[in-house]
């Protein structure tokens, strides 16, 4: 599971799926319906073509080995009766719209007509996510393989209840078929697989991008990037007829991944082999300033390592720990962590947890060329978490706001040192809902809530917490707004 969801008409968020992906996932469909001669034709997919089916009726699911065409879904634990679509045909016909426009390039059927016992990934949008046991907030779960490989009969569960518009139901719906065919969640906000909601839009997109949820990590593949439109050409095809698209790179950086401190499954195993010898002309050169080799060092705070790097145009961090090679790229750094250049000197700046760390930087030339410095060790030890205070900057509390206004909201921690990630809690009439702020420079952190026309009137309680690299509470505000 992922962060939560609002259940009111109201902050426009992340799913709520994510987290540990879930895999094996299958559903059993009761539909009593028989299709036309005329809908039999549309409900076949070309010889050759995925199906995907989206299934607005409901039905009973048992638990069991992932099969679409055998009905049982590995993730609940006893039957559920699924209930049908709730919400209108001209609503449901524009989610069918919507989801087979996303999918027209790529060499798949989607309908709502069942393929029976032909192999086919299934999304369910039915009921609720309690039905089958997931927090209330959840908008949609879905299986993801480990290393990203197509799970061919898998079911995916999207949740009608939570869902607020057309925009946001084939979003969902797409999303979670998605990663049925392999993707992994995506650390760029305009893109379908994106947790980061304070965009105008999103679709697949055909950039390299670094994969995440609230912060970037390496991608469940094992690979620096994710290209979504790439990954699913590769998985599914182009649709017939037509040519893959073009690779682009990725968006405003170089690739590469850019993962928060002790954080993302799976990456590269170890430091890469240096290039050969050193001594072409131009070649970068790399040597390290600190911590020393060995060297024990106070954790849960801001850490600095330097190093003077010549004749690069590309300098990365590898910072190894638990076995896992999390890569800070200069260019592309996370959320609440910095790195600068001065002359020949970079310094990365880590918000650091405790216990033992390895370190290399790996240096790139103008000519693709690259140069790796030896392997350095350190030990974080338990240091006090400077956390300072929280208050809000916007808005003030008493403030009114009406309904589809943007509330700004913007927080400042009065520290730097230990402030790891600070959170909103958004708790109105009907429900309460957590989103992750961002990191704007200094102390500084904010982001953007988009309230809903349908927005229900009365108070709203807003509540920032800083948290540390361990996810320890540092400081807390409140503050209360209302809705007219």
């Amino acid at each position: 599971m992922g962060q939560p969801v609002s259940l009111e008409p109201e902050p426009q968020a992340a799913d709520g799926d994510g987290g540990a992906p879930r895999t094996d996932i299958v559903v059993r469909t009761t539909q009593s319906t028989s299709p036309s001669s005329a809908e039999s034709a549309v409900a076949s997919a070309p010889v050759g073509t995925r199906t995907l089916f989206l299934n607005r009726n409901g039905g009973t699911y048992y638990p069991g080995t992932d099969n679409s065409s055998n009905n049982t879904s590995s993730i609940i634990s006893a039957a559920v009766q699924a209930p049908p679509w709730s919400r209108t045909d001209a609503e449901w016909q524009a989610l069918l719209a919507g989801a087979q426009a996303a999918y027209a390039p790529y060499n798949v059927f989607v309908t709502d007509q069942d393929p029976g016992a032909a192999p086919h990934v299934e999304v369910v949008v039915s009921g609720n996510p309690t039905m089958i046991g997931e927090p209330s907030w959840t908008a949609g779960i879905s299986p993801m393989a480990p290393a990203g490989e197509v799970i061919e009969r898998a079911i995916c569960w999207v949740f009608d209840t939570q869902l607020q518009g057309t925009a946001d139901q084939v979003r969902v719906v797409t999303h979670e078929a998605a990663h049925a065919y392999g993707l992994d969640h995506e650390f760029y906000c305009p893109n379908t697989m994106s947790y980061l909601f304070d965009c105008p839009a999103k679709s697949f997109e055909d950039s390299a991008e670094y994969c995440g949820e609230y912060a970037a990590r390496t991608c469940a593949s094992g690979g620096s990037t994710q290209d979504s439109v790439q990954s699913l050409l590769s998985s599914l095809g182009p649709s017939q007829g037509t040519s893959p698209p073009p690779s682009q790179p990725p968006s405003g950086t170089d690739a590469g991944t850019t993962p928060g401190e002790d954080a993302g499954p799976g990456a590269d195993a170890g430091p890469p082999g240096a290039e050969d010898g050193g001594s072409e002309p131009g070649q970068a050169s790399i040597t390290l300033v600190s911590p020393d080799d060995g060297a024990t060092a106070t954790g849960n705070q801001n850490f600095n390592v330097v190093a003077e790097v010549a004749n690069a145009v590309r300098v990365i961090l590898n910072w190894e720990l638990n076995g896992t090679v999390q890569t800070y790229d200069c260019a592309a750094m996370p959320q609440g962590m910095s790195c600068a250049q001065s002359g020949g000197q970079v310094t990365w700046t880590l918000d650091v947890g405790t216990g033992p760390r390895s370190w290399y930087v790996e240096a790139i030339d103008a000519n693709g060329n690259s140069t790796t410095s030896e392997t350095r060790s350190l030990v974080l030890v338990a240091g006090s978490s400077s956390g300072g205070t929280v208050s809000f900057t916007t808005p003030n509390d008493g403030d009114s706001f009406n309904p589809g206004d943007n509330v700004t909201v913007n927080v400042d921690t009065g520290a730097t040192a230990g402030v790891n990630a600070v959170w909103l809690t958004w708790t109105a009439p009907t429900a309460q809902v957590q989103y992750p702020l961002t990191y704007l420079g200094g102390s500084a952190w904010g982001l953007t809530v988009s309230t809903s026309t349908a927005a229900v009137a009365g108070d709203r309680t807003l509540t920032a917490t800083a948290y540390d690299a361990s996810n320890n509470p540092l400081a807390q505000s409140t503050l209360s707004v209302q809705i007219q």
